[in-house]
């Protein structure tokens, strides 16, 4: 699971960096809404992906890859769609980061399930 702190660690890293570059009024309208539900999220997921490292075990991997699908592509959608002009067209990538955020809780909440049934 170290290799989930490291990916913890760069999530970390660029949604502080991320905030620091635009945080002083730099983006407006639909594109600070974007930006700030990105931020969200993101950080939501970072702190989630750390807990799952700190757990040392093996059995929440899938919960992970989901978590960081959902990072890349909902946060990361929103981010590139709010930055960069004329990137609205990825749109429909947002949704898909969407679904693997609640299918990593699902996961989670299965396995989690699951061991209270034992």
């Amino acid at each position: 699971m170290k290799r989930w702190l490291i990916v913890a660690a760069i999530g970390g890293f660029l949604w502080v960096t991320l905030g620091a570059a635009t945080g002083h009024g730099v983006l407006l309208g639909q594109e600070a809404t974007w930006f700030e539900k990105a931020q969200r999220y993101h950080i939501v997921h970072v702190l989630a992906l750390l807990w799952l490292a700190a757990t040392q075990t093996s059995r929440f991997l899938w919960v992970a890859y989901f978590w960081v699908a959902g990072v890349v592509c909902f946060s990361g959608s929103l981010y590139l769609m709010s930055l960069v002009t004329g990137w609205s067209s990825l749109r429909f990538i947002t949704p898909i980061g969407g679904v693997c955020f609640l299918l990593g809780w699902a996961v989670l909440m299965g396995l989690l399930w699951r061991e209270g049934r034992k």
